[in-house]
């Protein structure tokens, strides 16, 4: 195995982070912390042990654990290795490429690992859940749902489970809209195994799996409500197709409805069991009601790329250089900015630049969308 003092400087930053992140008790508000306090994860292995014991939520267990930084450097640097050779992306919470939408919810993994070309900052997210056990009524929703919305591109983010979930995807491929399966288990174990050959295809077709869970790691039960977090925190909108009243999507719903995020739930027949827990969430006002793809596109203000071409603004008179060359960058691009790469373009503008964010939306040029991202809300004629 290679050492990783012969890795380099960004891959050992990397492993270091990912050892912060396998460390028990370590999870994303204590990850944040450390973070701040020391700069980076090299920094955090190398600080004395009362120096650690000055952040907050740092006990004695967990000091413990930094203090021996050996074992976990050592069994991030094998992970790193063997993702590397497999070529699985890995996203730390602390980098600017983590996925932003993700990066918004308090409990975002410290360590992500994506397989597969799929964009994870598109600019539309949907995710769909609902039961394993999908009837004729939900599925042909779905068929009718997914040809309205295929104009739009949206991303569609969903588990890979039976039923609706795998459902969804199949119908994503079936119109060549990229697909994310988020896994319950590590990399190179597919659950259920029945779906390998519809992952496989997903990533094929511009799509991923994602996961938190190192490779090797089965699903075990409990791993599956940690999974419907990084569900809910990847997209704008969830959308629960057919579900009773517990289980998964009902799981997903919540912490959607949590993160802020929209969440919208299709009526069912009348004492339909599978559609209980979607008239509940409507019932309790935790879900926006959803009849037909039109709910969807007109709550989220969807475009679809001709409509978004067709839309001028006339720039004022009154606009400031500033406030021009960071509009023209935005307008520029074909997917939102995220904030971190407008700091990085106009660093020389620094303390300007929100004031100049701030009018351009006033203005109706650009418009600041979930995610913390921007958008330009057409093209200056």
């Amino acid at each position: 195995m290679t050492s990783k003092h012969n890795c380099s400087k960004s891959a050992s930053a990397k492993i270091d982070a990912m050892a912060l992140g396998m460390v028990p008790g370590v999870g994303s508000q204590t990850f944040r912390a450390l973070i701040a306090h020391f700069g980076s994860a090299t920094q955090v292995w190398a600080a004395e042990k009362s120096a650690l014991q000055k952040v907050a939520g740092i006990g004695p267990t967990i000091c413990q654990h930094l203090v021996n930084s050996h074992y976990f450097i050592s069994l991030a640097h094998q992970e790193w290795e063997q993702a590397t050779k497999k070529g699985i992306d890995i996203y730390i919470l602390s980098e600017d490429n983590y996925p932003h939408r993700l990066r918004q919810i308090p409990d975002a993994p410290p360590v992500l690992f994506a397989y597969g070309p799929a964009d994870l900052n598109p600019t539309y997210t949907v995710a769909i859940v609902g039961t394993r056990k999908a009837t004729a009524y939900g599925k042909s929703f779905l068929d009718d749902f997914f040809q309205d919305i295929a104009p739009y591109h949206p991303t569609v983010v969903s588990g890979l489970a039976y039923g609706i979930d795998i459902y969804a995807h199949q119908l994503a491929l079936d119109y060549e809209l990229p697909t994310i399966g988020v896994m319950a288990s590590g990399m190179n174990i597919i659950y259920p195994r029945e779906h390998r050959a519809v992952a496989k295809e997903m990533v094929r077709q511009q799509g991923a799996l994602l996961t938190e869970s190192p490779l090797g790691i089965q699903p075990e039960a409990m791993l599956f409500p940690a999974r419907n977090r990084i569900i809910a925190g990847m997209v704008d909108v969830v959308l629960v197709i057919e579900a009773m009243n517990s289980g998964g999507a009902l799981i997903t719903a919540d912490l959607a409805n949590q993160y802020d995020r929209e969440v919208m739930a299709l009526t069912g027949p009348y004492q339909a069991s599978k559609s209980e827990g979607c008239h509940q969430l409507i019932k309790s006002n935790k879900a926006h009601l959803l009849t037909d793809a039109e709910d969807l596109i007109q709550l989220m203000s969807w475009e679809t790329q001709e409509e978004q071409k067709e839309k001028h603004v006339k720039m004022p008179d009154n606009l400031t250089l500033l406030e021009k060359e960071v509009f023209s960058f935005i307008s520029e691009k074909t997917t939102p900015v995220v904030i971190d790469e407008l700091k990085l373009n106009f660093s020389h503008q620094l303390p300007l630049l929100s004031s100049s964010l701030l009018n351009l939306e006033l203005v109706g040029l650009i418009q600041k969308l979930p995610g913390g991202v921007f958008g330009a809300k057409g093209r200056v004629r």
